[in-house]
């Protein structure tokens, strides 16, 4: 068959678009891998101590809030102060309720003397048992009402739920109030507890009544604590049970500030570390990547022992792995990878 000019032509076009195909293939599957930081991971001795942040929490501590609305007549404290249990902070007008109680006061006496009388008229036979019974109902929804107006006129008595120290208020004399209102906090400030988290591998090493050292972070002093209860379950995302410590003796410390915490372990633990970082989280709990076979691979981990730079690992990790340190965020299953030269 005779090829015509513009046959040819078409045959040339379809050639180049065919070799370009297979260049872009080919530069696509020979995509050079990513380069990474890495470590080998190997058994390392670590100390039988987890360093641990923890908290300085307020041995109680409230926000006071008013349980009726209405105005408020007068503030029976000075912010920063020092108030007893029971004490006096806030009185609310309640003139209407007490006027009201005193109006009910006086029908309920009314009240008490008609069923004295028809008591004595139905015990004669001269009235139904449905009169007297309506007497005795009249009496009990009087002292039904005086009782609630009652309650009314001492939620009007703000008083202190504890021994502390008052915070700053946040209302003025004369302002209408609701139940929504914040009117200060307070707090109990000469006893402090410390809150802080262990990792679900040394749950079961947490003895109730054990002494925990801490310091705070400005400071080398130690103080004592003595843990006396615990969260009632294990943290479904961080995988950490929470515990909290009274601390034993009277001390200057600020509720709110940090401080780390030296729990002591049973025993010394030979084990995989690997810089804090390597760590990746994910939704049920964290990873690890590491390289085989010059490909990535994720691996779930454990976390236990923590310092400042490295974290103890529990897992399908063994000495000699390849550990991944970079490029963790473009990490996926099969990415080839290869180690930076160093």
């Amino acid at each position: 068959m005779k090829m015509t000019k513009k046959n040819g032509l078409w045959l040339t076009v379809l050639a180049l678009a065919t070799a370009c195909s297979e260049e872009k293939n080919t530069i696509t599957n020979e995509a050079p891998p990513l380069q990474v930081d890495y470590m080998i991971a190997q058994v390392s001795e670590t100390d039988n101590v987890l360093s641990i942040p923890g908290s300085v929490l307020p041995f109680e501590h409230v926000d006071l809030y008013p349980e009726i609305s209405g105005r408020l007549l007068s503030i029976h404290f000075t912010e920063g102060q020092k108030v007893n249990k029971g004490q006096l902070l806030f009185k609310l007008d309640t003139d209407l309720q007490e006027a009201q109680l005193k109006q009910v006061q006086s029908d309920l006496e009314f009240a008490k003397k008609d069923e004295q009388r028809k008591k004595a008229l139905w015990e004669a036979k001269s009235i139904s048992l449905e009169e007297y019974e309506l007497s005795q109902s009249k009496k009990m929804n009087l002292e039904a009402q005086a009782e609630v107006l009652r309650v009314q006129i001492e939620k009007g008595r703000i008083t202190a739920p504890f021994s502390g120290t008052i915070g700053l208020r946040e209302v003025s004399e004369g302002a209408f109030i609701t139940s929504t209102t914040k009117l200060t906090s307070m707090a109990q400030n000469d006893r402090v507890k410390i809150d802080f988290a262990i990792g679900e591998r040394y749950a079961a090493t947490v003895k109730i009544g054990e002494t925990i050292k801490f310091r705070l972070a400005s400071d080398t002093t130690k103080h004592f604590a003595k843990i006396y209860a615990t969260a009632p379950s294990i943290d479904a995302q961080t995988r950490m049970l929470t515990l909290r410590a009274e601390v034993q003796a009277k001390t200057q410390l600020m509720p709110g500030s940090f401080v780390e915490i030296d729990y002591v372990l049973a025993a010394n633990e030979n084990s995989i570390l690997v810089p804090a970082t390597a760590l990746v989280p994910v939704l049920n709990g964290q990873k690890i990547w590491k390289i085989k076979n010059g490909v990535a691979a994720g691996l779930m981990i454990e976390p236990g022992l923590r310092s400042k730079q490295n974290v103890q690992i529990f897992g399908d990790i063994k000495p000699g792995d390849t550990i991944i340190l970079s490029g963790l965020l473009a990490m996926r299953e099969g990415l080839n990878v290869t180690i930076k030269q160093r």
